[in-house]
């Protein structure tokens, strides 16, 4: 894209896009980084309860708790 040639158009308003661009980078970087930790963070929790048997008890136990009050309707 840097190679790419501008004809016509004024040196500011390239220099006005590209500070608007630089803008709206930044503030979605620093945006997605905490949302992209928080989700790292909640995989690796997610894979411990998984390798340790404890995600199909939960599931088990709250299916089973539905279930009994699904039966009583």
């Amino acid at each position: 894209m840097t190679s790419m040639k501008y004809h016509d158009v004024p040196v500011e308003v390239l220099k006005f896009v590209n500070r608007k661009v630089d803008e709206s980078v930044s503030k979605f970087d620093s945006q997605v980084q905490p949302f992209v930790k928080h989700m790292s963070t909640k995989t690796k929790n997610l894979s411990a309860e998984v390798k340790t048997g404890g995600l199909a008890k939960t599931v088990y136990t709250k299916l089973h708790a539905w279930r009994a009050i699904l039966t009583k309707l």
